[in-house]
């Protein structure tokens, strides 16, 4: 079916959504049948294991509602395409799916575009950074508040590693790279560890006297998780400049990012391969050198960023859908 094919037949705009959940932010994106940026969006964290169904629900209405402000009378929407850090698993997409389900039939504007009734899908966040880049065979390396490697292969055979959120890996998010900078600076103040400009760092970005003070604002629940997340940019600008403690801490996160890129490669039988890089901290020069490093000796890697914003990935998945024919089914 070709890209004229998916037009209605009294002139209206056929759309499609694309949507790109994470721990820290939603983005938005919607395009047309000529694959043409029309509209976008953005609001809070959507990552149901990090932010909670309720926060994840309020991103989503208020990201989507910004997004189709832009959108004439008459649009519909063709397909709707959601890559959500934390549904991985058949589980979690089936619980995105519900609660996008009613954000995109109660939301002001659903009825109008026909977003209610517009076909959806629910992944993970990888593969839409896969499809920013015009790629069909690749790594994809996201590394923001938590980190996930994935991979294709051209006959589409894909295959993951890590992505098990805060409290048993992501190593190399603003959360893994913010927990090991506050190990750091107690460490330190109880004697053991060695001096680290993390420690004045840290004191003035807190607000606080003493190190020790640090551990009632980690375990203030939510907010503690936000503080730590907050703290990776911190910790890869003190690297850049030379703190040792610092670039430990990093060339630690990458190695094991590495590792993780060495078993998705493996699986996939691939050795000369492209990577690309997604999210802040992925994207940050003193991560970038760090990656390298610890996969060079391994691999055959050729570096790049994605051409386009993962939201406009995720919308250009369902627009491909709609012009294959295939059918997107909802929950």
């Amino acid at each position: 079916m070709s890209p004229d094919a998916i037009s209605r037949d009294d002139g209206a705009e056929t759309v499609f959504l694309g949507i790109d959940g994470g721990g820290t932010k939603t983005a938005v994106a919607i395009i047309n049948a000529k694959a043409e940026l029309v509209g976008s969006g953005s609001a809070g964290a959507s990552n149901i294991n990090v932010c909670g169904a309720a926060a994840a629900t309020k991103s989503f209405q208020h990201a989507i509602a910004e997004a189709v402000t832009a959108l004439p009378p008459g649009t519909r929407a063709g397909g709707v395409w959601a890559a959500v850090a934390g549904a991985g698993q058949p589980a979690q997409q089936r619980r995105v799916q519900r609660i996008l389900r009613r954000v995109l039939r109660t939301q002001p504007l659903g009825n109008r575009s026909g977003l209610g009734q517009a076909p959806l899908r629910v992944t993970d966040d990888a593969c839409a950074v896969l499809a920013a880049s015009d790629l069909s065979e690749g790594i994809v390396v996201i590394v923001g508040t938590g980190s996930f490697v994935w991979g294709q292969r051209h006959d589409g055979v894909s295959a993951r590693a890590g992505g098990w959120g805060y409290l048993l890996g992501d190593p190399g998010g603003g959360f893994d790279l913010g927990r090991r900078a506050v190990v750091a600076v107690l460490s330190e103040s109880d004697g053991f560890g060695p001096s680290t400009a993390l420690t004045p760092l840290l004191l003035d970005r807190f607000a606080i006297p003493r190190p020790l003070d640090l551990i009632p604002l980690v375990y203030a629940g939510a907010e503690g998780r936000a503080h730590l997340a907050s703290l990776g940019e911190a910790v890869l600008s003190l690297a850049g400049q030379g703190d040792p403690v610092a670039r430990g801490i990093v060339d630690h996160a990458a190695s094991e990012l590495a590792q993780q890129i060495i078993a998705v490669a493996t699986s996939l039988h691939i050795s000369d391969v492209s990577i690309v890089r997604s999210g802040s901290i992925a994207r940050h020069p003193v991560m970038e050198d760090a990656l390298h490093r610890s996969v060079s000796p391994f691999l055959r890697v050729h570096w790049q960023l994605p051409l386009r914003t993962p939201a406009e990935g995720a919308a250009t998945l369902a627009r491909t859908l709609a012009i294959a024919g295939e059918t997107v089914i909802g929950a």
